[in-house]
């Protein structure tokens, strides 16, 4: 009996792995997220800050601390 065989734990991992198609999928919202960056620049929006907890933060930091533009680094703030 193998593990891979069960298809529980087969739907698990594919469950797990869905992450992996983010950027491709994002590429068709990229409209729709420069849309609502513009809608929160023009209604006065200076800082943002993100709530997260393990990865999801992990993520969202390591993004801000390296491709952020140097200006906009201060204003994002990621709490875990």
């Amino acid at each position: 009996f193998s593990v891979a065989s069960d298809p529980g734990v087969r739907a698990a991992i594919a469950n797990r792995l869905g992450w992996l198609d983010a950027p491709a999928q994002m590429r068709d919202e990229l409209a729709a997220v420069r849309a609502c960056a513009e809608r929160a620049q023009a209604d006065g929006l200076t800082h943002v800050a993100l709530l997260g907890m393990g990865g999801s933060s992990l993520c969202a930091e390591v993004l801000r601390q390296t491709l952020a533009p140097e200006g906009m680094r201060n204003r994002v703030r990621v709490l875990d």
